[in-house]
């Protein structure tokens, strides 16, 4: 049953249902996830609530797409039949001075500070499609592609826009060779802005390089049987969260070695971990710069983050410790450590023997592995899906591959050549993020047309270059040979591969800070699409139109987890 809360005080009179999309919906239910319980006692009162300039927006416990109310501010009072929960005038009190105060300290103390000049950069444009006035309320964690793009097109040249992250400059992607390999554009400096890497709680571990050694094929066979069963008849469910189990089942077995007898309650920690990783880091942009370091011991998202990761390294520090203690017993005994085919070892090899966080080296693993992986998988699937008429060449293509090489093997995979341009042309128009390639600017530097970029202030290159009819044809349309046809051009064989980086298509980034795990990733991605296309018949569920958007979040764009296609079993023609 679906449970409402409704609210009533002297100066918020009775509610109204607003109309709103399922996107703004759904991006209302991230935001209101990021208000804090300690605020003001009215959070306490009725949950999950969202405060805007034109009233309040609240979602019920349920968290079901129907459940967001509007209260506007001029309305009558309720009806005295209505359910409802009295919010005291102490509360409104005690929210406004709240307000007002963090207001004040902030407008003071942001006066006070040198700000970057970008007087000679224009403005982004304000795009009147980009959501609705309560949504644009919530700017920093609020929709910004319309806007991003609506600015790109009309100025093809850098222009300044105010992101979560501060006010940027947004790059057209021309100006990639100029700072690619640039180290005053530093990206270890935007990291730490963009995730909060100071936090206690929120610090990864600086992942460069990974040996992609494992073949996870007998891995990815299990999870899909585990998280993919069916009965042979057509059912409809959302897809996401199996295809986010299954790439859980083959990260964990590369990063901590089947030898790990608790891999099952590590990938449940994981998960818990992550998931409550990224709202973290939106809550702590939050706050101004200046009190970060003190209200994260108090905020509930970073002390529930701290617990997470305290249970972790409580689980994996014995394995991890067993490890060590093998490694040096062989090193007593004159004998060369032997070699596990997973990340453990090779955080040990990197470390050389200095102090080394290797249970922070595999979450930091685990998550740029589970969360880009997930999305790329279940974007290319979605594409392939509602496409239908390129689903018979990925099959014979498997086929073909499958039988020249008795199974599934890792030479196979790069043989699966339609598929990789699949995935590639998916990932060119669903990045997961809107703003690739993040710097911070550490002086003054000129780039190759005399635009200045001044010290201090973070650049971010607009995506919507790969979606640029100057640069693809018919950039809108989704088209799963694209990539392939570019291959069979003389001297672009490798050039468009899907763990390639290059100008035009730079998902993975490019030059020294290049995604290091995207050939790991390739990989996983294809053994799972491979399994689903051969073992599963899919449509689009009954009376689907076009193809589900995605959620955009800030820069970020996320999957819509309740998106569901339709499958059923079938005897595939080969054994993977």
């Amino acid at each position: 049953m679906t449970t409402y809360h409704s609210i009533y005080s002297p100066g918020i009179p009775d509610m109204r249902t607003k109309p709103t999309s399922k996107a703004d919906i759904l991006r209302l239910h991230v935001c209101v996830r990021f208000l804090p319980s300690w605020i003001c006692p009215i959070t306490r009162d009725i949950g999950r609530v969202l405060f805007t300039g034109k009233g309040l927006i609240a979602v019920g416990d349920d968290c079901k797409l129907s459940n967001v109310r509007y209260f506007p501010s001029n309305l009558q009072k309720p009806s005295p039949n209505r359910q409802v929960q009295v919010i005291s005038r102490d509360a409104l009190v005690y929210l406004s001075f709240f307000l007002v105060g963090a207001v004040s300290v902030a407008t003071f103390l942001l006066r006070q500070s040198s700000s970057p000049d970008l007087s000679g950069f224009p403005t982004a444009v304000e795009d009147p499609g980009d959501s609705s006035p309560e949504i644009k309320s919530l700017i920093a964690l609020g929709p910004v592609g319309r806007t991003i793009q609506a600015s790109y097109d009309k100025y093809k040249a850098p222009f300044v826009m105010k992101l979560s992250l501060g006010t940027s400059i947004i790059l057209p992607h021309r100006y990639i060779d100029d700072f690619k390999n640039n180290k005053d554009f530093d990206n270890h400096d935007f990291v730490i802005e963009m995730f909060q890497t100071k936090i206690p709680g929120l610090h990864p571990v600086d992942i460069t390089t990974h040996d992609d050694r494992i073949f996870p094929a007998e891995e990815a066979s299990t999870a899909v049987n585990r998280y993919f069963s069916g009965t042979g008849d057509w059912q409809e469910n959302p897809i996401y969260e199996p295809i986010v189990e299954v790439m859980s089942s083959l990260v964990s077995l590369a990063f901590v070695g089947s030898d790990f007898q608790q891999r099952d309650e590590w990938r449940a920690l994981t998960s818990a971990y992550i998931g409550k990783l990224f709202p973290a880091h939106h809550v702590m942009r939050s706050w101004p710069r200046w009190s970060r370091k003190y209200v994260h011991w108090f905020l509930p998202e970073l002390q529930d983050v701290r617990a997470r990761l305290k249970e972790i390294n409580h689980l994996l520090e014995p394995h991890v410790q067993r490890r060590i203690v093998a490694r040096e017993q062989r090193q007593r005994d004159g004998k060369q450590p032997l070699k596990s085919l997973d990340s453990v070892d090779w955080a040990l090899d990197a470390a050389k023997g200095r102090p080394f966080d290797v249970v922070g080296c595999q979450l930091a693993l685990t998550i740029a592995a589970l969360h880009t992986s997930s999305n790329t998988t279940w974007n290319s699937l979605l594409d392939i899906v509602y496409d239908q008429e390129i689903i018979q060449p990925l099959r014979e293509e498997i086929i073909r591959v499958v039988q020249e090489d008795g199974g599934l093997q890792t030479v196979s995979i790069a043989k699966l050549d339609l598929l990789d341009s699949c995935m590639k042309e998916s990932q060119r128009m669903h990045p997961i993020q809107y703003g690739v390639m993040g710097r911070r600017v550490r002086k003054t530097t000129q780039l190759h047309d005399g635009t200045r970029i001044p010290k201090g202030v973070i650049t971010i290159v607009a995506p919507p270059a790969m979606l640029d009819a100057d640069v693809f044809e018919n950039p809108g349309k989704w088209d799963g040979y694209r990539f392939l046809k570019k291959r069979q051009q003389p001297g672009e064989e490798k050039k468009w591969l899907f763990a390639a980086t290059c100008p035009e298509q730079y998902a993975f980034g490019t030059g020294a800070h290049a995604c290091p795990g995207r050939h790991f990733a390739g990989t996983n991605i294809k053994l799972i699409l491979a399994h689903l296309l051969m073992r599963y018949d899919w449509k689009r569920p009954e009376g689907a139109g076009r193809r589900p958007d995605p959620i955009e979040i800030s820069l970020d764009w996320a999957v819509d987890p309740s998106a569901k296609l339709a499958w059923k079993p079938r005897s595939p023609e080969v054994t993977l």
